[in-house]
């Protein structure tokens, strides 16, 4: 049995000792008050049943119901939420309408409730912090349910006090009390007709998840991000723009997307990635050049002082419509320079690097293959002769040294 559902197996325990030690006072005392608190002790006891079976309801799939039956939980809270607001109704009325009834005093009676405020208020602590950890909206309820018995039976207790001491203080203590169920059963409600309806997740939630998403170096743009509840479940679904046409490296992507937001965001059903790639309208090759006239390459990629950027327009594959010299940002003497290199070429949108030499580290290699960007080696010394092995001619490099 889960964690949860053993909650709600002591909810009912709880309330069934309640309803026990209340309604034996009732006998006792002949005290109306504690009469209807003892009935609206049994009404919870059918709630904890309800809360219970709706539990064991949520986590079924079947063929009828694939996606599960996660919202049986936010019904039950609903129906929890009817019956706080009842017993404000109940309990007012009893109140009022018993003020004048001849009550036996005893301190059995204070004493008894003190015992059943003290555990029912223990109790829904308990059950908060167990609704809180698992995110079952039908726990949170039931805590919420059970904070307002606390209350409904302060009520009675302080009718028992004041009788014991001939004051008469039910009235103006029933009005904040009835004032704070009705408060309390109305959330409850309200709360679970909104995931009944499809309401969204909450904002910090669905920015969690998109940071989530843009922490892959290879998205792009995040162009729609919807999330839902169920239950104590959640459903999200995101469009996003990759930088990739390789549909195995973008169904990676997706995964890893999943995997980090299933780790940073509790409660996670489904999640669902739908991937296009960036419509591109040009190729860009970077090459590491020693001059800022971008003409000799440099024999080590990392410590490069400048890039010579060529541009391939689409549909012109062997013309080079624009070519640009950029000063390295990464300082020489800079530790992991090269993974340093790698991750700004990755933010200029390079699509592969030509090199002299092989890479020493393996640092921007894994940046590369992370990212996508396709590495060539060639045995030329200069760029445009590299370029043009390439089969690439054109326009002439111009530098940009901001």
């Amino acid at each position: 049995m889960k964690k949860v559902e053993k909650t709600a197996v002591a909810a009912f325990l709880v309330n069934a000792c309640a309803f026990v030690i209340k309604y034996g006072l009732t006998l006792y005392s002949g005290s109306i008050a504690l009469r209807a608190e003892a009935f609206h002790s049994l009404t919870d006891v059918v709630a904890s049943v309800t809360v219970f079976g709706g539990l064991k309801l949520a986590n079924r799939k079947t063929r009828r119901f694939p996606y599960g039956l996660y919202k049986v939980e936010n019904l039950v809270s609903a129906l929890v939420g009817i019956m706080i607001i009842f017993a404000g109704y109940e309990i007012a009325r009893e109140v009022f309408l018993g003020a004048g009834q001849t009550v036996k005093n005893s301190g059995w009676n204070i004493g008894g409730m003190c015992v059943v405020i003290a555990g029912l208020g223990i109790f829904s602590a308990y059950e908060r912090t167990v609704g809180k950890e698992t995110g079952s909206p039908g726990l949170t309820a039931d805590s919420r349910h059970f904070l307002t018995d606390v209350m409904t039976n302060s009520v009675v207790l302080i009718a028992l006090l004041s009788n014991y001491f001939g004051l008469r203080l039910d009235r103006p203590a029933a009005v904040l009390i009835v004032l704070f169920i009705i408060w309390s059963g109305g959330k409850v409600t309200l709360d679970a007709i909104k995931v009944l309806l499809d309401m969204s997740l909450d904002k910090e939630t669905l920015a969690q998840i998109k940071e989530s998403i843009l922490n892959e170096a290879l998205v792009l743009k995040v162009q729609s991000l919807i999330g839902r509840s169920s239950g104590r479940y959640k459903f999200v679904e995101a469009n996003i723009v990759l930088n990739t046409n390789d549909l195995n490296r973008a169904h990676e992507v997706s995964e890893r997307i999943e995997k980090e937001i299933r780790e940073k965001t509790a409660n996670i059903d489904e999640v669902f990635i739908h991937y296009e790639p960036v419509a591109k309208t040009s190729y860009r090759y970077a090459l590491p050049v020693e001059d800022p006239e971008g003409e000799r390459i440099s024999a080590h990629f990392g410590e490069a002082p400048y890039f010579r950027f060529t541009i391939v327009e689409k549909g012109k594959e062997d013309s080079i419509s624009r070519q640009e010299v950029v000063r390295n940002p990464v300082p020489v003497t800079e530790q992991g320079k090269g993974i340093l290199t790698a991750e700004w070429l990755s933010r200029c949108g390079t699509d592969a690097v030509l090199m002299r030499n092989r890479l020493g580290g393996k640092g921007p290699l894994y940046v590369f293959s992370h990212v996508g960007i396709k590495v060539i080696n060639t045995e030329e010394t200069t760029a445009a002769r590299a370029l043009e092995v390439l089969g690439l001619h054109g326009a002439n490099a111009n530098s940009s040294l901001d």
